[in-house]
């Protein structure tokens, strides 16, 4: 899927579909996926309810991110 699919899946597709919020767990050491989802709108959260990596005791290794779809993402740069 090219990146510029990205935003279009998560923004007017999943409003459409009645998301409000996409989150996501991602590996401390992976920077360029972090650069990535910031590049898309994702913000840093604190870990959310249900999460996998939370569950089993791995949260400390874990960023967790979220992108709220109330409104478009950011225009890219």
């Amino acid at each position: 899927m090219r990146t510029g699919a990205v935003p279009q899946l998560l923004g007017p597709r999943g409003r459409a579909l009645g998301y409000r919020v996409a989150r996501l767990e991602t590996a401390v050491f992976m920077r360029e996926a972090q650069a990535l989802y910031r590049s898309l709108g994702f913000r840093e959260r604190p870990v959310f309810e249900g999460s996998e990596a939370g569950l089993s005791g791995l949260d400390a290794l874990m960023l967790y991110m979220e992108l709220r779809l109330s409104a478009p993402p950011p225009a890219a740069r």
